[in-house]
């Protein structure tokens, strides 16, 4: 089942949070106050909106964050995914969340919806799934650490 978190609810993500961090060597500090901090005011605002995939298990084992915000020289509405990740046992059921993160973006009217992946995080796989949704391929982004 796919539920919407709410602010009392983005604890019970952190471990999910913490495997996903475990995926790529791109990512690296995962502070949990940070990130709830950050969520409270998106979700506070309407900024942002995290869908999770809630088991039988009463746990969530996926989840998708999305922020909308409008284009620095446009104006119009694009929602960005900010993190898309399932656990291994749920795999194949992700795309539900990627669903309801469109249907939001839709809601919202937005007018561009962002997808993006790690680069060392099955791209392939990723990439193919994208396009079989419609996306297209529009910047590749380079990252340098600098302290």
């Amino acid at each position: 089942m796919i539920k919407k978190i709410t602010i009392d609810e983005l604890p019970e993500l952190i471990h999910l949070a913490d495997k996903f961090y475990s995926c790529s060597d791109f990512l690296h500090s995962f502070n949990s106050e940070i990130w709830i901090k950050n969520w409270t005011a998106f979700i506070k605002t309407d900024i942002g909106v995290i869908f999770g995939l809630f088991g039988e298990d009463k746990k969530y084992h996926g989840a998708i964050g999305a922020i909308k915000f409008p284009d620095i020289n446009g104006g119009f509405l694009i929602a960005t995914e900010t993190f898309w990740f399932t656990e291994e046992s749920y795999k194949g059921k992700g795309i539900y969340l990627l669903k309801e993160y469109e249907k939001w973006a839709k809601f919202n009217k937005c007018n561009r919806i962002a997808m993006c992946y790690l680069a060392d995080s099955m791209p392939d796989k990723v990439r193919n799934i994208y396009e079989k949704c419609g996306y297209k391929l529009s910047e590749v982004t380079y990252i340098k650490d600098i302290i």
